[in-house]
């Protein structure tokens, strides 16, 4: 068993999607209070979670990135066929801004509200419409070359970064790390403005990020550290 004063915390960002008025939406919402971290036996690093800020295009109902610094939130009136620009990202660097330092793992945890389907490949939101069938929403496709869902842990939905020496162990700091494939994503065109209205107040992703000293692999890592968290 791994020595119970192993170095570890955990990070925390809200998506919000929650409805404001009509079909417009608060698609990522995040205060600095809530992006926190905790710590056992001594803080070894930073583990950051944010984004790249967005703006409107003109006349569109399309998102781009903006210039400015990353940051916890931004909105988007959600639209079908509008294609929104956000990149959620993972960081950890050693304290002091040490290059290499304590082997460890960084996992990622997703938690979906009521009409989310999350699995390794993707999240993504339905509704179900007048005939009684599954109308997709929007789909944020997770990026598997860099994140591998832990299938041990059958009631939560953890990732393991395996972009690292061996396996996702890390002994360097994770530079900025996308946990989606790409960086645009697409309302689905198709859906309908009755398929909106059914969008419900439980539209919600939540995005835990966790750092850990290693044990003897990703698996055991994670059910010493934060299993009962």
């Amino acid at each position: 068993m791994m020595n119970k004063k192993i170095a570890m915390f955990t990070i925390a960002m809200v998506l919000l999607l929650g409805v404001t008025m009509g079909v417009t939406f608060a698609l990522m919402t995040s205060t600095s209070e809530t992006v926190t971290n905790t710590f056992v036996a001594g803080k070894f690093g930073d583990l950051t979670l944010d984004e790249s800020p967005v703006q409107k295009v003109n006349g569109t109902n399309n998102y781009v990135q903006a210039t400015g610094n990353r940051i916890t939130a931004n909105s988007y009136d959600l639209v079908p066929g509008a294609q929104l620009y956000k990149d959620p990202a993972v960081t950890f660097a050693y304290k002091n801004n040490a290059t290499s330092g304590i082997a460890y793992y960084v996992f990622v945890e997703i938690i979906g509200g009521d009409g989310w389907t999350i699995n390794s490949n993707s999240a993504t939101y339905a509704v179900t419409d007048a005939n009684d069938e599954s109308v997709n929403i929007i789909t944020f496709n997770i990026d598997t070359t860099k994140w591998d869902k832990l299938d041990s842990v059958s009631d939560r939905n953890i990732y393991v970064y395996i972009g690292g020496e061996t396996d996702g162990l890390l002994i360097t700091p994770l530079a900025q790390t996308d946990i989606f494939n790409s960086k645009t994503h697409t309302v689905n065109s198709d859906a309908t403005a009755e398929d909106m209205e059914k969008i419900t107040s439980d539209f919600t992703l939540i995005f835990n990020g966790y750092a850990a000293q290693a044990g003897t692999d990703a698996e055991t890592t994670w059910t010493e550290a934060f299993a009962n968290n």
